[in-house]
């Protein structure tokens, strides 16, 4: 657990994270093997701008190179979803 209280650093933390720590401890491929899963859409903290960060980190625009996109999923489980625990253990995608 990462204890930080300001959405700005919540996001810089997150997409070192994702970019670095968690490659290097676990010999992953950033694209392809992390997942980021968020609980909202919009903000700071939301889906669309974290995409657009993590994308920014880790696929930047190098011209006319055609390029992979990386994209979060909001799985839209609320209380009441009859697969919100898989969807929190990671078994099921929508």
């Amino acid at each position: 657990m990462v204890d930080r209280e300001d959405p700005e650093h919540i996001a810089a933390t997150l997409v070192e994270m994702v970019k670095a720590r968690i490659p290097a401890k676990f010999g992953l491929d950033p694209i392809r093997d992390v997942q980021v899963l968020c609980p909202m859409n919009r903000g700071s903290l939301g889906i669309r701008e974290l995409n657009v960060r993590l994308q920014n980190e880790l696929n930047p625009a190098r011209g006319n190179e055609p390029g992979v996109e990386v994209r979060l999923a909001f799985s839209g489980a609320g209380q009441g979803d009859p697969n919100r625990k898989q969807l929190r253990q990671g078994r099921v995608q929508r």
